[in-house]
């Protein structure tokens, strides 16, 4: 096998493993849990881990020929692992996400004028 054949048969590799995680999503949310909140951000995680490997399948295999907007789909999602992993961490320790404070914090002390 020369270098594109393997390149080729890694990137199908990487469309079954983004086809699975898919299918692990769908069953995440299908089942009910007593743990719903965590798995309903595991979903999401997995979703955007699917999504990221489901863009480097497309570019390995050359099927971004027929779907050039589809190449780089998982770009933007690398962003959210981060913050995805945090509330799934933080929701199986304490039972609930952290809650987002959006408010401008005063000054310690106003200026003289």
């Amino acid at each position: 096998m020369n270098e594109d054949q393997w390149i080729t048969l890694i990137g199908y590799i990487h469309l079954i493993a983004g086809v699975q995680g898919l299918f692990l999503v769908v069953l995440l949310n299908g089942f009910p849990a007593e743990n719903r909140r965590p798995n309903r951000i595991l979903s999401l995680l997995m979703l955007v881990f699917s999504l990221i490997i489901l863009g480097a399948g497309l570019g390995a295999t050359g099927a971004y020929q027929s779907a050039p907007h589809l190449i780089r789909i998982g770009a933007p999602f690398v962003l959210l692992l981060g913050p995805l992993m945090l509330f799934y961490i933080t929701a199986l320790r304490i039972g609930q996400v952290p809650a987002i404070q959006w408010y401008r914090q005063r000054p310690l002390h106003r200026g003289r004028n």
